[in-house]
């Protein structure tokens, strides 16, 4: 029963996505000495981070069910060009009223944590959510105006960690700002990604996606591999000016990730039979047997390294900061 409903949670709010936003925290976690660190702060802002990640995955999806009842549809006639969205409230499993409450609270947490905050650091705080809310708010309608990776990757790649390390710390970090585009470009290649992946039913749906300005796959594949690029680029120049510590480039390891999202990616639209296998470098496919006896391994398999890519990404630049700053063996 317990395992059941914990399952459900999961797939109501999309925790598969969690480890992106959780990655970023990691990140403003390792970049500050220990000592500075505000443990109970620090404790509070990963609520926070687990709170308004699932809460804003479930806020989009309740808002798109909400419009089109709105519309006078009936909610089981409701269809989003994307079987998995919204599955347990269209199909009865989870009552949309259930959805609410639980979406309720989750934000209720985070907005409480914020409120703590505000209370402890004043106006800098409230500037931080208040922008975090706007960008939560327009999510839905962002697909419109071909904004809605870029917002993804703003909230993930860069507001969460820079807003993490002030609350965790008191204060502001230039160096962790500027190597914070990094994580952006490459939570922007993951939204990007997924995009491509869903290009016919965004089309059907009427969404605009970044995907979607390149004109056709191919080229939205070439502008992935730059946004990718960008990533590491930025690393580089970061460190080749000594604003970052040179073992930081051993984020480096990622790079096979890299290369077998790009070469899948295009398997994926020349509709190559190609064997679909994770390899241990590639990192963690949760549940991967069961996707693949509901056919969704060709899909969730790409998005696992695009996913992959930018949280290992994180991981190993987190743990070479730490390395960096508190070992004496490293200068």
């Amino acid at each position: 029963m317990i395992k059941k409903i914990v399952k459900n949670f999961a797939e109501l709010t999309r925790a598969y996505s969690l480890p992106v936003s959780l990655s970023a925290f990691f990140v403003a976690l390792c970049w500050a000495n220990f000592e500075q660190v505000n443990k109970l702060h620090a404790f509070l802002a990963f609520i926070s981070v687990i709170c308004l990640h699932l809460g804003g995955n479930l806020f989009d999806d309740i808002l798109d069910v909400i419009l089109r009842l709105k519309k006078g549809e009936k909610l089981s006639e409701i269809n989003f060009c994307n079987s998995a969205k919204a599955r347990l409230i269209l199909d009865g499993t989870i009552p949309l009223e259930t959805a609410l409450t639980l979406d309720t609270l989750l934000f209720t947490v985070a907005i409480l944590c914020g409120i703590y905050f505000f209370m402890q650091y004043g106006v800098g705080i409230l500037g931080i959510t208040l922008v975090v809310a706007v960008l939560i708010l327009l999510y839905p309608i962002s697909s419109k105006f071909f904004a809605s990776e870029i917002i993804i990757g703003t909230l993930f790649g860069y507001i969460l960690p820079n807003a993490c390390f002030y609350v965790m710390t008191g204060n502001t970090s230039l160096n962790l700002a500027h190597f914070s585009l990094s994580l952006a470009f490459l939570i922007v290649a993951l939204a990007h990604a997924h995009s491509i992946m869903d290009w016919e039913n965004d089309e059907k749906c009427g969404k605009k996606t970044l995907a979607m300005i390149c004109q056709n796959k191919q080229n939205a594949i070439r502008a992935l591999g730059w946004m990718i690029f960008g990533a590491y680029l930025n690393l580089g120049i970061l460190v080749s000016l000594y604003y970052l510590n040179g073992i930081m480039i051993f984020a480096c390891i990622t790079i096979p990730i890299a290369v077998e999202l790009i070469n899948s990616m295009k398997s994926y639209i020349t509709l190559e039979d190609k064997e679909l296998r994770p390899r241990w470098y590639m990192g963690v496919m949760e549940n991967w047997e069961e996707i693949k006896k509901h056919n969704m391994h060709y899909f969730m398999y790409r998005f696992y390294l695009a996913r992959n890519l930018a949280v290992y990404f994180a991981i190993f630049c987190a743990l070479a900061r730490l390395i960096a700053i508190n070992s004496p063996f490293v200068s």
